[in-house]
């Protein structure tokens, strides 16, 4: 399968969305668990495959513990349970199409996330903090039916940290 840059998804009339977790940010975990801190899931039945096309961490206050971000996948049947249910959104404007994928918040998964790979969001023990805010993923990462994508830190605690993670995608039909 060929990964068409954003520009050229675009052009092709394909369905972008994107999530965010809310602007109060949520803490970035220091350890791959079950409850990570953002959740993209594609359900079993959606019939298309989720192709990452960039991840956002941002900033919001606190001092982060000295660490970094990962990307992780666990095989999830069922919506993760508990947490917050996020709204996602259509990049194309005008276009009303719904996405088949859900993202979550402070969820539970099925159980803990393999690490696929660490991120480019590395977190210092500063404040204030600036990280590299967008990592470019063009369609490295994909996610199957049936399976959930999180984003969560691996790092020291921290003094109360808050980061605003999003995902962006595209969704291919099978």
């Amino acid at each position: 399968m060929t990964i068409l840059s954003k520009e050229l998804v675009r052009a092709s009339q394909r369905d972008i969305f994107s999530v965010s977790n809310a602007v109060a940010g949520v803490a970035p975990g220091t350890v791959f668990s079950n409850t990570p801190p953002l959740i993209l899931w594609n359900p079993p039945d959606s019939k298309v495959e989720l192709i990452l096309l960039a991840a956002l961490c941002h900033y919001v206050s606190g001092t982060l513990g000295l660490g970094y971000m990962a990307y992780g996948a666990v095989a999830q049947a069922t919506a993760p349970t508990g947490g917050t249910a996020l709204t996602e959104a259509q990049n194309v404007a005008g276009n009303t199409n719904a996405p088949m994928a859900q993202a979550f918040i402070g969820s539970t998964l099925s159980g803990t996330p393999t690490i696929i790979r660490p991120s480019a969001f590395q977190l210092l023990a500063a404040t204030p903090f600036v990280p590299i805010t967008k990592e470019l993923l063009e369609g490295e990462i994909a996610v199957i039916p049936g399976q959930a994508l999180c984003l969560q830190g691996i790092a020291a605690a921290g003094t109360s940290p808050l980061v605003v993670l999003a995902f962006e995608w595209v969704e291919q039909r099978f």
